[in-house]
């Protein structure tokens, strides 16, 4: 003991029988006494040591959050960091996004490059909505959330899980796993929640950092599209200005230079049959059937007080602009059948609707309020181009007919 703390046992033992006397006894309890000094002094250097291992970790993980210039970076700078400090088998870093898990990073296991374990949702989930510390000491028998597979596929047998807050919001969880059962200390959890709480410093530093490159990249591709479309506006025919808008909207919408858009299109309204013709497809060619469906009516009256919804998004998509008008109202059919997120514009030209320009994607939720204003921007300009080119053909046709009328005045 030391000030009235056991710190272990201290055994002696003979071969023989033997009765210790009372003067054996007290050196037995100096040496233990000394003992105990000896493992104490070794235990505060071991902890001081291990709180000094640490601090210099959040530093470094500090100085290496400034480096960093993606929301997947971050993660995994997390989850390796935790895994390194907490000398853990694994580690998960995710980003919950509207109750989503939208992005995470593994620290892969241990002697490996390829094999990572994938994000544990349920556990991720469940650590989000408690916003507290959560300790698994043995998988086998956990009842509060269904581990995910790989939990059992990889042999784990403990966590430690920590919500990642910002202020008072959850944005994420940070988990770390061994593949023996094990508590984790307070020491540990207090830890881990010292690196969530720098990741999420550093996680708002990328999206800001991040939404001021996407609109600067989405501002330069807008001017990038509108010098197109004024071009294109130039002795081109109709089809050909409708091709190259359909072709910048889905060029436009890119993030990280990737193509947020699997597919775009334009469609026109026939005021003569009250329907919506689709004028336009991009890219044509990269399925079979899009080329096919140029020309494809769309009846904007399917009963006696029904609209079409121009506007908008579907559901995982964006839902802000209103309908043409009140009450009943469908969605536009979409181009592919494995469309899950719509973003669509109405054409408006003296307040009448003279369209829709509408982009999809492959992706759920893949459209933001950015995407939305980009796409409005790219629709105004659309509309300018519609309508020069409307009148660029009335003039041609009007020309064409002064020119057959004079000639029929010469021939008397």
């Amino acid at each position: 003991k030391i000030a009235d703390q056991t710190v272990g046992l201290m055994f002696v033992n003979y071969r023989r029988h033997h009765r210790f006397e009372a003067d054996e006894i007290d050196d037995i309890h100096l040496f233990a006494n000394q003992a105990a000094v000896a493992i104490r002094n070794a235990q505060l250097f071991g902890g001081i040591k291990g709180q000094i291992r640490a601090q210099e970790a959040l530093l470094r993980l500090s100085e290496e959050f400034l480096k960093v210039t993606s929301l997947r970076a971050t993660l995994q700078l997390a989850a390796s960091m935790a895994a390194e400090v907490l000398a853990a088998d694994f580690a998960d870093a995710l980003l919950s996004i509207s109750e989503e898990i939208a992005a995470s990073a593994s620290q892969p296991w241990r002697g490996t490059t390829e094999q990572s374990l994938g994000y544990n949702k349920a556990q991720a989930t469940y650590t989000i909505a408690q916003r507290a510390p959560v300790i698994v000491e043995d998988y086998h028998a956990e009842l509060r959330f269904a581990p995910a597979s790989t939990i059992s596929d990889y042999g784990i047998r403990s966590g430690l899980s920590v919500p990642i807050l910002r202020g008072e919001t959850c944005v994420g969880a940070l988990m770390v796993y061994r593949t023996t059962p094990y508590r984790f200390s307070g020491q540990e959890v207090t830890l881990l929640r010292l690196i969530a709480h720098q990741t999420a410093v550093a996680l708002e530093k990328v999206q800001h950092y991040e939404a001021i490159i996407k609109r600067s990249n989405q501002l330069k591709a807008l001017y990038e599209a509108s010098r197109s479309i004024t071009d294109a506006t130039l002795g081109f025919e109709r089809k050909d200005i409708l091709d190259r808008i359909v072709q910048q909207a889905v060029n436009c919408l890119a993030e990280n230079g990737a193509g947020k858009a699997t597919v775009g299109g334009i469609r026109l309204y026939d005021d003569r049959t009250n329907e919506l013709v689709l004028e336009s497809v991009y890219p044509p060619d990269r399925f079979a059937t899009l080329a096919e469906r140029i020309g494809e009516r769309t009846s904007l009256q399917t009963g006696p007080d029904s609209v079409i919804k121009i506007g908008g998004a579907r559901p995982h998509g964006l839902d802000t602009a209103p309908p043409i008008s009140s009450e009943t109202y469908r969605w536009i059919p979409i181009i592919l059948n494995f469309t899950l997120s719509e973003l669509a514009i109405p054409l408006v030209h003296h307040n009448k609707v003279i369209g829709v320009l509408a982009v999809e994607s492959e992706q759920l939720a893949a459209f933001d309020e950015d995407d939305l204003r980009t796409l409005e921007a790219l629709s105004e300009l659309a509309v300018v181009a519609i309508h020069n080119s409307k009148q660029y053909d009335d003039l041609k046709r009007t020309k064409e007919l002064v020119g057959a009328s004079t000639a029929l005045a010469w021939m008397g």
